[in-house]
């Protein structure tokens, strides 16, 4: 039996929220292909030295201050408050603050791939990748939080139109990460066409207190637990070779499966947990937390 809470949430919007979560699946099962004949034609030394520089990538994310996670509980909050003047405030600080901690996270990768004497093309892969990672998550964060699961669906769809083209680019030797990029890019320039009020780059210092107030701690939380999840990649990356890590990073594709529907749910239902909190609906809030749990 399917309980009444969760059939009132979906009647509304029940056909975006269906088709977001295919397309959320869809995607990351194309991801998962992708990613392992990718794994196949480069070999496990190649492959290791690409799960690393994701690795990188991913800590990377440290250096943002968490302002891409203090937006996803933020600006639902702002609209669940109708509070145009704030919303408009958050969107165009992070979005600025973005670019700036691009800085930081280009200089510290640089560093480190100098350190580890790899060539300077890995640097411009590594940071483009990052780049496009962050950029693509910011404009996601908006279309979650406006539940804009329609648009959200089309770019889930562009970037699976992306990486199938990119099977090709795999064949003729491009680099895996170079193809999922062009992807986020490709993905985030799609949504901004899309929506109706672009950001700009404007910094509000009261509007970035409040974000990084709730950001920091929620993205400190996340990196420990990826942290946790990668320490043995982490550990084989120091102790032994590419080549061993190319394959217990093949390997572990097979383990990211079971975090897919959970993170599609989450998705969903976040957006108005807070949005509940925000206008003082608390009973609202408690179902919505039910359905996410």
């Amino acid at each position: 039996m399917i309980p009444n809470d969760l059939v009132q949430w979906l009647r509304p919007v029940g056909k975006e929220r269906l088709f977001f979560f295919i397309s959320h699946i869809l995607y990351n099962l194309v991801l998962f292909i992708v990613a392992i004949i990718a794994a196949k034609i480069a070999g496990p030394e190649k492959w290791g030295l690409i799960t690393l520089l994701m690795l990188v990538a991913t800590y990377s994310g440290f250096l943002t201050l968490g302002i891409n996670n203090g937006m996803g509980i933020a600006l639902p909050l702002a609209i669940g408050n109708n509070n145009d003047s704030n919303i408009q405030k958050i969107k165009s600080t992070v979005f600025t603050a973005l670019f700036i901690s691009s800085i930081p996270i280009g200089i510290s990768q640089f560093i480190l791939i100098y350190y580890w004497q790899k060539p300077l093309t890995d640097w411009i892969i590594l940071f483009g990748f990052t780049l496009s990672f962050q950029l693509l998550t910011y404009f996601k964060i908006q279309l979650r939080s406006y539940e804009n699961f329609k648009l959200f669906t089309f770019a889930y769809f562009v970037q699976i139109i992306s990486l199938s083209i990119g099977l090709l680019g795999l064949v003729q030797g491009c680099h895996y990460l170079v193809i999922v990029g062009l992807g986020n890019l490709m993905a985030g320039l799609f949504i901004w066409i899309k929506i109706n009020e672009k950001p700009s780059f404007q910094f509000h210092k009261e509007s970035l207190i409040q974000i990084l107030k709730i950001g920091l701690p929620v993205m400190t939380a996340g990196i420990v637990g990826e942290l946790l999840l990668s320490v043995d990649r982490i550990l084989i990356s120091i102790f032994l070779e590419d080549i061993q890590l190319g394959y217990y990073g093949f390997s572990s594709n097979f383990f990211k499966g079971v975090r897919i529907i959970g993170v599609a749910v989450s998705m969903m239902v976040l957006p108005r947990i807070v949005k509940s909190f925000a206008q003082q609906d608390y009973q609202q809030m408690l179902r919505y937390s039910v359905i996410q749990q």
